[in-house]
């Protein structure tokens, strides 16, 4: 969402298995198996990013994962990237990591770029229940 509107993902946008929309803890969201992107055109008034993140709890629940790394990023229009956020989930091992996180990063105006959303595997490459969401996304001024 921006400025209570939605903005629709950039055609680039990416998941190795697609996408789907789920509920996970009651909420909708939107579930991709890393690695994926989720692209957005930059908008004027994008100052900040706020945006619940986390590993579906079959995961870790009926599977064995090692977890997924969230990251944020920023394309300038020369394709230039600058990450924002990073974060690895691993809630095998981590309890914490278990269930919804949140972000809130700041956003520099970037005239004709891109805001980005990856999911990645961890530093193992293990892949195995690397289902991973994005939900509640608000760009802000």
């Amino acid at each position: 969402r921006f400025n209570g509107g939605q903005i629709p993902a950039h055609p680039d946008t990416e998941g190795r298995f697609g996408f789907l929309n789920a509920v996970e803890d009651g909420r909708d969201c939107g579930v991709a198996h890393a690695p994926a992107s989720m692209i957005y055109e930059w908008r004027d008034g994008m100052g900040r990013l706020t945006a619940g993140y986390g590993l579906i709890s079959a995961a870790y629940t009926k599977n064995e994962t090692e977890g997924v790394v969230f990251v944020v990023e920023v394309q300038a229009a020369d394709g230039t990237e600058r990450e924002l956020f990073r974060r690895h989930l691993a809630p095998m091992t981590r309890p914490e990591d278990r269930g919804a996180q949140t972000l809130d990063v700041a956003i520099t105006p970037l005239p004709g770029g891109r805001l980005i959303l990856r999911t990645l595997p961890p530093a193992s490459g293990n892949l195995n229940a690397a289902w991973s969401y994005w939900r509640d996304l608000q760009a802000e001024p």
